[in-house]
């Protein structure tokens, strides 16, 4: 994924910077960071809460912070609809890796406390059917 942002950025006039490491270490220094994308990580790390602080850490103050995952709390129906979908064009494997996937997401209730915990500000909950944006000033 990360030599896919790499090669799509420049198309779009942008420059990124990638870091392959451990989301729960980063290894940018303390505010650095513009904007932070973090999609459908959290449901996958071993501590989520130490990922959000990260991400905390590295966004410089009047940087913006973006969390996409599965959220606990949303839409079950909409999950259901999506696992069916999946299934019928890729296969049950895909399913039920999306399946699973999804029922091991955070609440995003339980994201933005830890955001604020961290020192992230102006955070907004969004629920978006099975999923939820989270989007906050840096820290």
């Amino acid at each position: 994924m990360l030599e896919i942002a790499q090669e799509e950025a420049p198309k779009y006039s942008h420059r990124i910077l990638t870091c392959p490491c451990p989301a729960e270490k980063l290894t940018l220094a303390d505010h650095t960071a513009d904007v932070v994308l973090c999609k459908q990580l959290l449901h996958e790390a071993r501590d989520p809460e130490r990922v959000v602080a990260e991400i905390c850490r590295i966004t410089k103050p009047d940087g913006r912070i973006f969390i996409i995952d599965f959220d606990a709390d949303g839409s079950r129906l909409a999950a259901r609809f999506i696992k069916g979908f999946l299934r019928i064009i890729s296969g049950k494997e895909i399913s039920d890796s999306f399946w699973k996937s999804f029922n091991a997401g955070l609440k995003g209730r339980t994201v933005v406390e830890y955001m604020r915990k961290y020192g992230a500000r102006q955070v907004e909950y969004l629920k978006r059917g099975p999923n939820y944006l989270l989007i906050g000033r840096g820290c």
